[in-house]
């Protein structure tokens, strides 16, 4: 059983160095007031808080219970009102012989970078499972995010914009980092 912990300023400055090694959307997210955030995780009841600031550091939980929380997160926010999305940073590249493998769905930008995306049209876990699994960077960098102002329709392996790209980083409600070793998520929220 996992519970969950909140987390202070030394979460958010690991967010922000995570955030810099990461893609375009990553340094999209840099711009935004993360300071203000809140950052949670779910770890098991018995993390020290000396282990719970030790972000880099595995052994503290099973990720098959992180994931098994961030899908039902994921899931959740999805399927509220309006068009949501979940969107994942990936090490794949366009043209990568691995992508057509895959289950998940995903866009491509600048011909150089890769992210799998799940909507609120297409709300599943087993698709949101999907999603993360073949995410694959190190840090796991996720956003959940929504698009008031425009309504778009990208299908899988569609070339999106620099605008909209950044569009989707402007509109993110919540900001998941890998930690602990990849074995758990930092969980930033906007309120």
């Amino acid at each position: 059983m996992l519970k969950k912990f909140k987390l202070g300023s030394e979460a958010i400055e690991y967010i922000k160095y995570s955030l810099a090694r990461g893609d375009t959307l990553s340094k999209y997210l840099l711009e935004l007031p993360i300071i203000k955030g809140q950052v949670t995780t779910y770890l098991p009841t018995t993390t020290s808080r000396l282990q719970r600031l030790k972000f880099e550091t595995g052994g503290v939980v099973n990720s098959s219970e992180t994931e098994e929380n961030l899908v039902s997160l994921i899931s959740s926010y999805l399927g509220k009102p309006g068009k949501k999305w979940a969107v994942f940073e990936t090490l794949a590249r366009p043209g990568d012989k691995s992508l057509r493998l895959r289950k998940a769905q995903f866009f491509t930008y600048n011909q150089s970078e890769v992210y799998n995306f799940v909507t609120s049209d297409n709300n599943d876990p087993e698709k949101i499972t999907n999603a993360i699994r073949s995410a694959k960077s190190y840090p796991f960098v996720a956003i959940l995010t929504s698009i008031s102002d425009v309504e778009v329709d990208i299908g899988t392996d569609d070339e999106i914009t620099k605008n909209f790209l950044g569009k989707l980083a402007k509109g993110a409600e919540y900001i998941l980092i890998g930690a602990y070793d990849d074995e758990a998520v930092l969980i930033w929220n906007k309120q």
